[in-house]
């Protein structure tokens, strides 16, 4: 029932919470998914075996005005038909990623509002990371300018 409780908390689903360390800067969250028949991305059979495991560090949204780390236990399958060793794919985190899809969903939200600056300093982001994630996921109508332009010459300094 805690576990239950801990990870509705968070918002995360099938994810199993092993540690909290709270420090004074930051929030980490150790976590962990159930094994589970994984495809193999080469030849497409499933396999429940498994290779080995690493740490990874994701960053999250805020909790409790803190800045939220995941600490990930990465699984690492092996295929038994052709050999190919794979990641498995977590819902909540994009491939090759070290953030969140909801520190995305925030950044996305809050640009509207906000200069990519604030947005950048309230998330824990660099803000070029911000005007990077814009570029790549908003959309935007990009007007191009005319064949013809016509350029007015004014001078300001005459007194008549």
């Amino acid at each position: 029932m805690q576990d239950y409780c801990i990870t509705k908390l968070i918002g995360l689903e099938n994810v199993i919470v092993s540690n909290i360390v709270e420090t004074d800067t930051h929030l980490e969250i150790f976590i962990e998914t159930k094994p589970c028949h994984q495809s193999c991305p080469q030849c497409g059979e499933r396999t429940r075996s498994i290779h080995d495991y690493r740490l990874q560090k994701i960053r999250d949204v805020k909790f409790r005005e803190m800045y939220t780390y995941l600490i990930l236990k990465k699984r690492r399958y092996k295929c038994t038909s052709c050999g190919k060793r794979f990641y498995e794919r977590y819902p909540f985190l994009e491939r090759y990623q070290r953030h969140t899809i909801r520190v995305l969903q925030a950044l996305l939200i809050k640009v509207r509002t906000a200069n990519f600056k604030e947005v950048a300093k309230e998330l824990g982001l660099g803000h070029s990371t911000v005007i990077r994630w814009f570029d790549r996921y908003y959309t935007y109508e990009n007007h191009s300018l005319p064949q013809i332009l016509a350029i007015d010459e004014f001078k300001g300094t005459t007194e008549k």
